[in-house]
Order: C-alpha cells, then sequence, then structure tokens
C-alpha cells in the first residue's frame, strides 16, 4: 500500500534515460498509486519463507551478499567484519 517502484533498469550510460517517455512513466506510476490506495493491508507476522533460484538468488544477494563482500567486511561497514570462522547462518542456508 505504501510504496512502489516503475522504471526500465540497464547497465548503461546517461544515453539510457533519454528513451525513457517520461510523461508515459508518470501515468503508470500514478495508475499504480491509485489502485494502491484500495488495496487490502498485507498480513503481519512470521511468516515461512522459501527462496527459489533464479531470481531468489538475486533477492538473497541483495538483501544479504552486500554485507558478506569483501570490500564491505574489509573497511568494517558491515555487521559480519568480525565474524570471521564463525557460523552466520543456519545450516540449511546454502548456495
Amino acid at each position: 500500500q505504501s510504496s512502489g517502484m516503475e522504471g526500465p533498469g540497464a547497465l548503461a550510460g546517461w544515453e539510457f534515460s533519454e528513451q525513457i517517455d517520461a510523461k508515459e512513466l508518470g501515468q503508470t506510476i500514478a495508475q499504480q498509486a491509485l489502485v494502491k490506495l484500495g488495496a487490502d493491508a498485507c498480513p503481519s507476522g512470521e511468516m515461512p519463507v522459501v527462496i527459489g533460484n533464479g531470481f531468489g538468488g538475486v533477492i538473497f544477494h541483495e538483501a544479504c551478499g552486500h554485507l558478506l563482500e569483501t570490500t564491505s567486511v574489509a573497511k568494517k561497514a558491515s555487521v559480519f567484519h568480525d565474524k570471521m570462522g564463525e557460523m552466520i547462518a543456519h545450516t540449511a542456508v546454502n548456495a
């Protein structure tokens, strides 16, 4: 209900933005906002989560992977910077 995202993405230079139709994109975003105004609230609480392979791996990487990268750990910018040799996830978590 309270957030959304729309728009193209690419690993490209500034010229990529020149292909975006800002008016069309704005209309799409406005339509999504209107739909969300009438949406039911999502349930809350603890729920099991199953992450499949493929795109699930991308989601896991974005949520946790960056914190495990050498650049973050070396700069002590990660909560895992002092966890070398320690188990940081459940044994069921694997790659």
